[in-house]
């Protein structure tokens, strides 16, 4: 089972804390914001997408 952390900021964007190794394989770095999207029936991370208010 995995465990994982879930925030909330002052916008009300959820977040979750992912397990460092899912990350890294991906080829990301602990620390980077991450969208999880699905592509073609598979889960996918990409980085997150700077949006502007």
């Amino acid at each position: 089972m995995m465990s994982y952390q879930r925030k909330v900021d002052g916008k009300k964007d959820a977040s979750v804390e992912l397990p460092r190794n899912l990350v890294e394989k991906a080829g990301f770095s602990k620390g980077e914001a991450l969208d999880i999207v699905i592509e073609n029936g598979e889960i996918v991370l990409k980085r997150k997408a700077e949006q502007k208010d």
